[in-house]
């Protein structure tokens, strides 16, 4: 069975990139022949001439040993990059809907999978509808149409009225349905006259075992990494960092950045390139941490997949449904904060009980591929 997976486009985002990964090892593992659509938003020919442009500007101050600029030769997402290319089988470029139905006029799937990540949110879409499947009806095809752990990233509409009129009977066009937050439940229902399930993020369909082989074979410096408090946030404030040092505090240790070190960003080497580590590295991180503290959704996730006592502060712009919903099904609500005032020592302390998150992740992953079995008859 040939399967094409429809998710946001890959690139400064880890956790985008190992759901991706996830989804498809759990589709080649059940037999299924499967590829990631390569779907990337088109920018005109003059915007590309001028960031062409700035790139060599760049390069020139760079040879003249202006500090800020010393680095713009080098790509920050290279280890990304090699990730995506070497471990996700992806299908060629489609930058518009005439290389969309080109491609898919030529190339012939028993199932379109829209999934997972925010791939409802209109802000992160190179173009929505083809995440609704718009293309079958164009193309005539008789394709099975799923979504799973589909996400609109916030419990709030941010549709417009036309995009629903535009969507809603697409959506009504799916086989089977689901979302991975309960609001997404809600949204469909609501605003789509749609029903569908809660499944778990495709992250969490694989086993720890899954990870430690990408750590292992992804290029990886495999280098023994400090233990402690890891610090993995994506949008670095005073407030967030605030919460980083209580923690801290309760275990008389320092901080491990993965990312965003406010140090850092406060020292002369604040203008220069932040290079994002390889994927494996990242596992690491989160591997050999006693405790972490994220802003992230995924943070969250692989704090949950690798066992680690962990706070989670609220990303309100990134989306809090996300967030709200995850925790809500593993019983940990307590460990999402707004902001340090919420931060003590006892629910620092507070220990998670593995035995019972990991017998509700196990449940959750059997019902996640129940549904995709029975939803693409594999």
């Amino acid at each position: 069975m040939k399967v094409s997976i429809l998710t946001q486009p890959l690139g400064r985002n880890y956790g985008g990139l190992l759901q991706a990964y996830a989804l498809q090892l759990v589709l080649k593992n059940l037999g299924c022949d499967v590829e990631t659509l390569n779907r990337r938003k088109y920018f005109p020919v003059k915007v590309r001439l001028i960031s062409h442009f700035k790139y060599l500007v760049k390069n020139i101050l760079a040879k003249f040993g202006v500090e800020k600029y010393l680095d713009s030769n080098r790509n920050p997402c290279v280890n990304l990059e090699y990730f995506r290319d070497n471990f996700i089988l992806l299908s060629p470029l489609v930058e518009s809907d005439r290389d969309l139905l080109s491609y898919y006029s030529l190339n012939n799937f028993d199932v379109f999978l829209v999934g997972s990540d925010q791939v409802w949110r209109p802000c992160y879409s190179p173009k929505l509808s083809n995440y609704f499947l718009d293309f079958c009806d164009d193309l005539h095809l008789k394709s099975k149409r799923v979504a799973y752990a589909a996400s609109f990233g916030v419990d709030e509409k941010e549709f417009t009225e036309e995009e629903v009129a535009i969507c809603r009977p697409l959506a009504k066009r799916f086989d089977a349905m689901s979302v991975r937050e309960d609001s997404g439940v809600e949204l469909l229902r609501d605003y789509f006259n749609v029903d569908s399930e809660v499944v778990l993020d495709p992250t969490l369909l694989l086993d720890v075992n899954d990870y430690e082989y990408l750590i292992k074979n992804d290029g990886s410096t495999e280098a023994v990494l400090p233990s402690g408090v890891l610090a993995y946030i994506l949008d670095m404030d005073e407030s967030k960092e605030g919460v980083v040092e209580k923690v801290c505090n309760v275990f008389g240790s320092t901080p491990f950045y993965m990312m965003n070190n406010p140090t850092r960003a406060k020292s002369r080497l604040k203008n220069r390139t932040e290079f994002y580590p390889r994927v494996g590295d990242w596992l690491n991180s989160f591997k050999s941490a006693d405790f972490v503290v994220t802003d992230s959704f995924h943070g969250c996730v692989f704090s949950i997949i690798f066992n680690k006592q962990f706070l989670v502060i609220g990303n309100k712009s990134r989306g809090l449904a996300r967030f709200h919903s995850i925790l809500r099904r593993f019983g940990l609500e307590s460990r999402l904060v707004d902001d340090s005032a919420q931060v003590d020592s006892s629910l620092v302390l507070e220990n998670i009980d593995w035995t019972v998150v990991n017998k509700i992740k196990n449940e959750g992953r059997k019902s996640s591929l129940d549904f995709i079995k029975d939803s693409s008859s594999i």
